[in-house]
């Protein structure tokens, strides 16, 4: 599978939009622990993030390999970043980004905050019907994006981790 995706990433960077790395960069930036949460196998995700220069963002995360069902992802990508940072991360100081109704109801089942970003197949009606706590259109006003976002987690706690889930890159 690794060989497949080596293979055919040549189309990977023109998929990552507009806005995202300026976003993911600020996050950074201002000490949040950025990680990936994706039901790619660690491996490939890893090789998709360095095709499209993302990777540096993504220091953990909760890949397939931990489980096939995406609301099971949170926990483990929690567990990870506690392993990564050396302390305890509670869901409830954790925001999940995402572009679907599943990545929503994901981060909710196990209490964290969401925010859900309509770049996905998804419209942005029923991205909304699923509840985010923030919800954009795009991430094409990155300075608005990430002032939004640091105003929702800013109560959390000094640096909340952020989970990306993906498919807007």
């Amino acid at each position: 599978m690794q060989d497949y995706v080596d293979a055919n990433l040549s189309d990977l960077r023109s998929c990552v939009l507009p806005g995202v790395p300026v976003v993911l960069a600020a996050l950074r930036g201002n000490g949040h622990l950025v990680g990936l949460l994706t039901g790619n196998l660690s491996r490939i995700a890893m090789a998709k993030m360095r095709h499209s220069g993302l990777d540096a963002y993504f220091h953990t995360g909760g890949f397939g390999e931990e489980s096939e069902i995406r609301s099971h992802l949170v926990p483990a990508a929690i567990a990870n970043a506690m392993s990564a940072v050396g302390h305890p991360l509670s869901p409830g100081r954790t925001v999940v980004i995402g572009d679907t109704p599943l990545d929503v109801e994901a981060g909710r089942i196990h209490g964290t905050r969401t925010v859900a970003v309509a770049t996905g197949i998804v419209s942005e009606q029923d991205l909304r019907a699923a509840g985010p706590d923030l919800f954009f259109p795009s991430f094409e006003d990155p300075e608005r994006a990430v002032e939004e976002m640091e105003n929702l987690v800013g109560h959390l706690s000094r640096h909340p981790p952020l989970f990306w889930t993906g498919g807007y890159w």
